[in-house]
């Protein structure tokens, strides 16, 4: 406005490092989406209720893992927020594989629960959990 913009701005357009970032991983995270998909409705299936909740604290104790911290959803266009839902997850793998037997309803919502992008997510298996583990560690 005041005429010290190399031509008259343009062509001034910058972007924040921060939002290119989140795009490539974003991008990268493309790769294993089914994967991250069943542990997000995995999730919100657990948060979904206290009782889910409780239930889900009870295998956690069966199984002796210790961890400060709970299952939360992440934000999807934020990927250091899936980063630590895929985190926090992954140190529960054998509280998640105990859940089924303490509530039958949970392999069938993930087998019938539509995801946001209009897809099934289905039961998770080792391969998809090995898929979450390596891409933790790269994250």
């Amino acid at each position: 406005m005041w005429g010290t913009n190399v031509m008259e701005g343009k062509h001034l357009h910058v972007r924040c490092m921060a939002h290119i970032l989140n795009l490539i991983v974003h991008d990268g995270l493309k790769e294993i989406g089914p994967s991250i998909k069943r542990v997000r409705q995995m999730v919100k299936y657990v948060r979904s209720s206290s009782t889910r909740t409780r239930n889900f604290l009870k295998c956690v104790e069966m199984q002796n893992i210790e961890c400060d911290k709970m299952l939360f959803l992440d934000v999807p266009t934020r990927w250091n927020s899936t980063y630590l839902m895929l985190d926090t997850t992954t140190k529960f793998e054998k509280a998640f594989e105990r859940f089924d037997l303490y509530d039958g309803n949970f392999n069938s919502f993930l087998a019938t629960d539509v995801c946001e992008d209009g897809s099934i997510a289905s039961s998770i298996q080792n391969e998809y959990w090995a898929n979450v583990r390596n891409i933790t560690k790269f994250l």
